[in-house]
């Protein structure tokens, strides 16, 4: 994994779709200067619809219009049908999802970051680096409380 490196390429090098947005989001405009968690999901993966709630429950306490926290899914799929982006989307509205998703299809992002797993979390710092990795969502809150804290 590459903690503590800097994000070199952007959502849009990769040329991804993206859903619940009117356009694609880049790591410069619209993740800089606030905590990004990366959720490296696909939709059949039960652990990763178990995540969704403690997600919900972040955004809940850290809206996307406060400018602290932004959740971004990152739909990385396992079988070929979960490439398709019509289902993709219905996946988005039968779990509810509101944050920003895009499709992963050919799995690009997912290795260039080295992802291995699903789920991950990726926590990305406000200067775009690379903070922490999460297989499991036991200590996603407290990091993101932890890094929305004012400096000493």
């Amino acid at each position: 994994m590459w903690e503590n490196e800097p994000l070199t390429k952007t959502f849009c090098h990769f040329r991804l779709e993206w859903f619940n947005v009117s356009r694609a989001l880049t790591l410069v405009g619209d993740l800089k200067g606030r905590i990004s968690v990366l959720d490296f999901f696909t939709y059949c993966c039960i652990n990763c619809m178990h995540i969704l709630p403690d997600l919900e429950c972040l955004e809940d306490k850290h809206p996307p219009e406060n400018g602290e926290v932004l959740v971004v899914g990152v739909h990385s799929a396992k079988f070929e049908n979960e490439r398709v982006s019509a289902n993709i989307e219905a996946a988005i509205q039968k779990y509810d999802i509101h944050h920003p998703v895009v499709n992963d299809s050919q799995a690009k992002l997912w290795k260039h970051l080295g992802i291995s797993c699903w789920p991950t979390l990726l926590i990305l710092a406000c200067g775009l680096t690379c903070t922490l990795t999460l297989q499991h969502v036991v200590y996603l809150h407290f990091y993101t409380s932890l890094c929305s804290l004012p400096p000493p």
